[in-house]
């Protein structure tokens, strides 16, 4: 299996269904959700899972960033 990280896209979308389709239309089924997952992303993500039009393979610890974080940082 092959998974694509959302620390590619995540930091350029306001909706999680849109983010998971730019890596849907690129041939993936499977994703780890990355760092840099914003809470406000999550309806958008549970909407894909439900339909089943995605895949986890792995979290990345954080996930989502906790309210207090103010910006992606994967150390």
């Amino acid at each position: 299996m092959i998974s694509f990280s959302t620390c590619w896209n995540s930091g350029r979308h306001t909706a999680g269904d849109k983010m998971l389709r730019e890596i849907v239309d690129l041939g993936f089924d499977h994703v780890e959700l990355g760092h840099g997952i914003r809470i406000s992303l999550i309806p958008g993500i549970q909407e894909m899972y439900d339909a089943g039009k995605i895949k986890f393979s792995s979290l990345h610890n954080f996930c989502p960033l906790p309210v207090e974080v103010l910006g992606a940082s994967p150390d």
